[in-house]
């Protein structure tokens, strides 16, 4: 006879991501975005006590100026997902309507079916989109 014991345990799942912070810099190339900066920069600033040395405040008044006016970093993607960025989100959004049915009622045949179509089709789409 054989007998054995088995501790399992599940992991905890890792920490999330954090969201990009980096600034676009390249939105410095054109001078409304420019001036933009320094109006936003010089009021900012101005709402700061002379009086204070608060570094804290000051990294925070010069990082929401830049960050409001030049906005973050979007995240780079090929060409190809450049160019169809309109149809997919459309496909993209009939397909989360279709899963967001689905979840609210689970046991529906139809639901599924329609979801499982939604995929289908947009999974078609988006390699014809990169083939192409």
């Amino acid at each position: 006879m054989v007998r054995s014991k088995l501790l399992m345990s599940i992991q905890p799942r890792g920490p999330r991501a954090a969201p990009n912070k980096k600034l676009n810099s390249a939105a410095l190339n054109t001078p409304t975005s420019q001036d933009h900066l320094r109006r936003l920069l010089a009021e900012n600033l101005d709402k700061i006590p002379e009086e204070s040395a608060d570094w804290p405040a000051l990294r925070q008044a010069i990082h929401s100026a830049a960050s409001e006016a030049l906005g973050q970093t979007r995240k780079r993607h090929q060409d190809w997902f450049d160019c169809n960025s309109a149809k997919i989100q459309s496909l993209l959004k009939t397909k989360h309507e279709a899963h967001k049915a689905l979840l609210s009622c689970p046991g529906s045949p139809t639901l599924k079916a329609a979801f499982a179509a939604a995929r289908t089709a947009t999974q078609r789409a988006l390699r014809t989109m990169e083939d192409a």
